[in-house]
């Protein structure tokens, strides 16, 4: 016997007996926001880190064997070196 269902936009459906794990796959706005959120703040929280690192590599307080460390040192250094502080 098919049972009617409302589905997210309001709308009804008929549902069958045999359910498909597509059904619990809905993803609202909200959890893509959410995802997105999150994905970029481990990214930049993994690229300060690395970074950090390799300036603490670079001051002598972290072995240079440390392999977590970015190979960029260099490029942040002249990046940053463009801008002067206030007199």
């Amino acid at each position: 016997m098919n049972q009617r269902e409302t589905v997210a936009s309001g709308q009804t459906r008929e549902k069958s007996g045999i359910e498909s794990p597509i059904d619990h796959m809905e993803i609202d706005l909200y959890q893509l926001k959410l995802g997105l959120i999150a994905f970029w703040t481990l990214w930049f929280a993994i690229v300060c880190l690395t970074n950090l690192f390799a300036g603490l590599k670079v001051l002598g307080i972290v072995p240079k064997q440390t392999k977590f460390a970015s190979q960029n040192f260099a490029l942040v250094t002249r990046a940053v070196s463009t801008y002067r502080p206030p007199p």
